[in-house]
């Protein structure tokens, strides 16, 4: 396997994603993540951070990768991520089955301060549907936001329609009925959800 080159992001550019290999992650640009770096490749650029995580770092990368990290962080670590994605930053992060404890990362104490927590389980489907193992779920109309969905289906952006100021001429027009409809149409994304765990939220 070759070594996936980086290149060095500017603070400046928005459209970067890091990936942070400082906790021995499992979803790592070296290993797993290729055919998705060959997708992106275009559109983004891409760097590594294998030092500790501080605020200037995250500063430069229009995304920050955590894919499913199998180390400790600290506290000042955290104090970084916290402040970065309260400062308007992005963070993704990945974990896989049995969460923390088969990972032994501490990964939740971040997650909880937003209302988020990453189960110790795994996800099993209860009867047979495509895929042979149990743990690999059909999960269909599983996204709810209607511009994830739009995006994943490789929909244009549509342009609002002016709705009627009062309620009386919205049941009348019959805007509601199209919003439902709507919603309806896109119903959500199909997608496999492999070797994962639930969340608290």
């Amino acid at each position: 396997d070759k070594v996936y080159v980086v290149k060095i992001i500017m603070a400046s550019e928005g459209n970067s994603i890091v990936f942070n290999v400082s906790k021995n992650e499992l979803g790592n640009p070296n290993n797993n993540l290729k055919k998705m770096i060959k997708k992106l490749k275009g559109n983004y650029k891409f760097g590594l951070n294998k030092d500790e995580i501080t605020r200037e770092k995250m500063q430069m990368a229009g995304l920050m990768f955590f894919g499913a990290p199998r180390g400790l962080f600290s506290k000042s670590e955290f104090d970084a991520m916290k402040g970065h994605i309260e400062a308007g930053g992005k963070i993704l992060v990945l974990m896989s089955e049995g969460g923390e404890n088969k990972l032994g990362t501490n990964l939740n104490y971040l997650l909880e301060q937003f209302g988020i927590s990453v189960n110790n389980d795994c996800v099993v489907r209860t009867s047979f549907y495509k895929y042979f193992h149990p743990k690999e779920a059909l999960i269909s109309n599983g996204i709810l936001s209607q511009e994830v969905v739009r995006v994943g289906n490789s929909q244009p952006k549509e342009e609002k329609k002016k709705k009627p100021d009062s309620a009386f001429l919205s049941n009348f027009v019959g805007v509601r009925d199209e919003d439902g409809l709507k919603e309806d149409e896109n119903g959500g994304l199909t997608y496999v959800y492999s070797f994962g765990s639930t969340l608290n939220v």
